[in-house]
């Protein structure tokens, strides 16, 4: 073959995977085409020249579409195109070295880096990759390997979810993803408050259907011609699992202790805001807003435990997180109607003083505000909840929440404004009533009796003002009232109040 012939496909080594591509004809000498590599290595797309794949070399075609090159007889597997200088570099550098032969478990991946080419051996019997054979060969129980253990198993399932068209799956491991995944089930139902596992319930049930069917013997994922599908799965699947466990400090003496770190301390620590802020958020919080305003930090709260990462969990608790936001503000919708209506039928009765009809007409408005934000507040965190539920929008939301004063309590006391503005209309509401009992004028006795004629005390008919009982009765009932509310409020918050992490600390 002459190097201004053309190369067509029937003269290209046979690839034993469905995702066959059409190779292009060779370009001219002066022509070049782009580095299509794996797209999971951060080196740079650059130009190489284009070569024919030498004998001996198999291509390969990732399902997502990448390419990548298999050495059979060698067991040699690398991202780099044929003919690229840090390929053959790595190829002139093993020759060099006369390295020992690969065991027949390895096979010698040389992957791609910032600068050189990496050489990493794949043990498929122990799934672990290694950066030379001397590392640690020592055969060790899952249950007993060490993070550093756990990191090499989890560089082995993301090279092989990488490179899943020319080897198999290690033995067994099918029937391990099934019992994880079925605990992850387990764990679902019987915590769900406290669970920490990576999918929720549903995604279990998902990927269990998936993996089941894929090992049944007439998938079409069981044959050579497809299996491939099947070895990407579970890969990326096992690479999920050991990546948790490594946040869990699976399988060490401290995990029991992690696992209760992530489950009970739940607590935002904050960035030091100026003192003078802080306390008048703190004062907003307490006395403006009733308090309201801690039960949507503690929901905040939940997005921050320990070992943040797990992204179906985090996009489960945003769904919660607004799906409860949205049920407030409609019930407190819901409320506020109701007090316009009765503000303003109070407004319509004969004989109310002007400060009763101004505490009425203080009532309509906190009412009507308090349904504006929450129908706003409704519509726009629905809407953007719809549009995007990515991990970086969802905790973008609260990055640029935090960023004005360096808290949440801002997003705490915004979240709040609702229920806030209905408690202060039904607070306005029930002043109005009670300086009602006071100042009021019966009118009735004035229907029933047109000819009376009383005695007047700078213009009002005596027999016309409500009694004096009617007043104190009606404070007196009041303040019981009130004081049973300001009992019940304190009670409560003191009750949900989140412990405060660092007495936690010194407990543990």
């Amino acid at each position: 073959m002459t190097s201004k012939s053309r190369v067509g496909l029937q003269q290209w080594p046979l690839v034993p995977t469905p995702y066959v591509a059409s190779m292009p004809s060779a370009p001219k000498n002066d022509e070049t085409i782009l580095d299509m590599s794996s797209p999971y290595h951060k080196s740079k797309k650059r130009q190489v020249p284009w070569v024919p794949i030498p004998s001996g070399w198999k291509r390969h075609v990732h399902p997502s579409g990448w390419i990548y090159f298999e050495k059979p007889e060698a067991r040699i597997i690398t991202d780099y195109p044929m003919g690229s200088p840090e390929l053959q570099a790595a190829l002139n550098k093993l020759d060099k070295e006369d390295s020992e032969t690969i065991p027949e478990e390895f096979e010698l991946w040389i992957g791609q880096s910032a600068q050189d080419a990496d050489l990493v051996y794949i043990d498929h019997e122990r799934r672990r990759a290694l950066p030379n054979l001397k590392s640690d060969e020592s055969d060790i129980e899952d249950h007993m390997k060490t993070d550093e253990d756990r990191t090499k198993q989890l560089s082995y399932w993301r090279y092989l979810a990488e490179h899943p068209c020319h080897a198999r799956l290690p033995p067994n491991v099918e029937e391990d993803a099934l019992a994880i995944l079925s605990f992850f089930i387990q764990d679902r139902i019987l915590n769900p408050e406290d669970s920490v596992v990576p999918f929720s319930k549903e995604t279990s049930k998902e990927l269990m259907d998936l993996l089941s069917a894929m090992t049944s013997d007439k998938s079409y994922a069981s044959n050579a011609r497809n299996s491939h599908v099947k070895t990407h799965f579970v890969s990326r699947l096992m690479e999920r699992i050991v990546d948790e466990r490594l946040r869990q400090h699976y399988g060490e003496e401290g995990a029991r202790r992690y696992l209760k770190k992530g489950r009970h301390a739940r607590v935002i620590q904050d960035a030091k805001s100026p003192w003078a802020i802080d306390l008048l958020l703190d004062f907003c919080m307490v006395f403006l807003f009733f308090g309201t305003p801690f039960a949507y930090l503690r929901h905040v709260n939940e997005f921050f435990i320990t070992a943040l990462g797990r992204t179906e969990t985090i996009s489960e608790k945003w769904r919660a997180f607004v799906d409860e936001n949205v049920t407030d503000w409609s019930d407190t919708n819901l409320v506020a109607t109701v007090l316009v209506s009765a503000a303003v039928g109070f407004l319509a009765v004969p004989g109310i003083d002007d400060i009763s009809r101004l505490f009425a007409l203080f009532s309509i408005l906190f009412a009507l505000s308090s349904l504006i934000a929450g129908l706003l507040n409704a519509w726009q965190h629905q809407h953007e909840s719809r549009a995007s539920l990515e991990l970086t929008i969802i905790m973008n939301f609260f990055s640029q929440a935090e960023r004005p004063l360096r808290t949440y309590k801002i997003l705490a006391l915004l979240l709040a404004l609702p229920m806030a503005l209905l408690i202060w209309a039904t607070v306005s509401f029930a002043v109005s009533i009670t300086i009602f009992s006071w100042h009021g004028l019966d009118t009735t006795f004035v229907q029933n009796n047109p000819d009376f004629k009383s005695r007047t005390q700078d213009g009002v008919p005596e027999a016309f003002e409500f009694t004096k009982y009617t007043g104190i009765a009606t404070t007196s009932v009041a303040c019981v009232g009130g004081l049973l509310v300001i009992i019940s409020l304190v009670y409560f918050w003191h009750v949900w109040t989140p412990p405060n992490p660092n007495r936690w600390h010194k407990r543990k």
